[in-house]
């Protein structure tokens, strides 16, 4: 009740005119995404509504919910996710990665970017208690969670001993990997908090190799799932969203830019530098903040198919792959505003208002249909999330916690 009644006089205050304004957009988007994925069901978990599978729940969405929670310091709902997730999810190793709208079991196994991004919200939860900034009557039970599912990662291997990501839990591991699930600022935040010893360094140089031997790391482009060397995986036995058997730079690929752009952020690796000036470089080639989208990797780096379409919502909706939105734009305006000019950023930022109606609830134009990016076409889930997290490093946001 205390953060409604914040966020309404929060609201109240905010400019809201014909001209865009990112902080007001910002929490607005966020309390539509409370309130359209979580609240407007009987279960108080992160729901995707127009998935293959409507309304139902994965793991990937309770970690981006308590990312999203933490930073925009709301403790009632970070408790209410955590508190459903582990009645319903958690089974003792890892939190299984698909449940239906009512908390029933659908897929087993778990998912190793949720589990990664579940325990840093927790260990930042903790810090936040710590420092007597959130009621510290969790704070056991997150720092213990935490710590397990540290534990785990290793112990279920999903992190093999040498460094490599597994996708799931014993699944890919030598054979292919999820670039976008390595998340070494979260390894560097893990090793603070780890009371185990694991050798969190060493999985940060193997997937900074990985990345680095990408075909299109040039370009500040990697594959959604590549071979433990870094090379195409030229089939399609590969996990979820493996489009083009992997030689694309498409929806898993993009969160890469924020992902490593935090790297930078928080610690000041080079590695992570030098990838991000990559991709701002080759963004700002191809024409800058309007040709924000997907990529193919090689030859010639060019947009995806302008004909190829993806079809969602139990086969009720479908919309093109090659993607100019508020969530491309979001992306990849991570590397802009991390290396890049004072007016490359306002051009990001103009382009990302051109996707927000002033006032509204959500990321995403209400009517539009020669692109598709209007609400009727959009998931409504990972869309939202992924321009939030964009728009948190945009408004200086996305800050260390610890």
């Amino acid at each position: 009740m205390k953060w409604i009644i914040f966020l309404s006089s929060f609201l109240f205050t905010c400019r809201v005119d014909a001209e865009f304004n990112l902080t007001d957009a910002l929490f607005r988007s966020y309390y539509g995404l409370k309130q359209r994925n979580i609240y407007d069901y009987d279960l108080h978990l992160v729901h995707r509504p127009f998935s293959e599978f409507p309304d139902d729940i994965v793991s990937e969405g309770v970690g981006y919910g308590l990312l999203t929670s933490l930073y925009m310091d709301d403790h009632e709902t970070f408790d209410a996710l955590f508190s459903n997730a582990e009645y319903h999810m958690w089974n003792g190793q890892y939190y299984d990665w698909h449940i239906d709208r009512e908390g029933n079991l659908l897929d087993r196994g778990g998912a190793l970017d949720a589990e990664e991004d579940i325990a840093l919200s927790l260990i930042f939860a903790v810090r936040k208690m710590q420092k007597k900034e959130w009621p510290d009557d969790r704070l056991i039970p997150y720092q213990t969670r935490a710590q397990q599912i540290l534990d785990h990662l290793w112990t279920v291997r999903m992190i093999t001993q040498d460094g490599n990501l597994c996708p799931g839990n014993n699944w890919g591991c030598d054979q292919f990997v999820n670039p976008s699930y390595f998340a070494p600022a979260w390894y560097k935040i893990y090793a603070r908090f780890d009371t185990s010893g694991h050798d969190w360094v060493r999985v940060i140089d193997k997937n900074y190799q990985l990345v680095e031997g990408s075909p299109g790391y040039d370009n500040g482009l990697v594959p959604d799932w590549v071979s433990v060397n870094g090379g195409f995986m030229d089939n399609t036995a590969l996990g979820y969203n493996a489009y083009g058997g992997g030689r694309y730079f498409y929806k898993d690929a993009i969160r890469t830019l924020l992902r490593i752009g935090l790297d930078y952020l928080w610690f000041g690796d080079e590695r992570a530098k030098k990838y991000l000036v990559n991709a701002k470089d080759f963004i700002m080639r191809k024409g800058g903040a309007p040709m924000a989208n997907f990529f193919t990797i090689a030859p010639d780096a060019s947009l995806l198919p302008e004909d190829d379409v993806w079809i969602f919502d139990n086969g009720q909706r479908l919309r093109t792959r090659r993607e100019h939105s508020h969530m491309t734009i979001a992306m990849w305006a991570v590397p802009i505003y991390l290396v890049g000019s004072e007016s490359e950023k306002l051009s990001f930022k103009d382009e990302l208002s051109t996707f927000y109606e002033i006032g509204a609830s959500y990321w995403g134009k209400t009517l539009d249909p020669i692109h598709q990016e209007d609400i009727q076409h959009n998931e409504m889930y990972f869309d939202q999330f992924l321009t939030i997290f964009g728009a948190l490093i945009m408004d200086d946001r996305f800050i260390n916690l610890e």
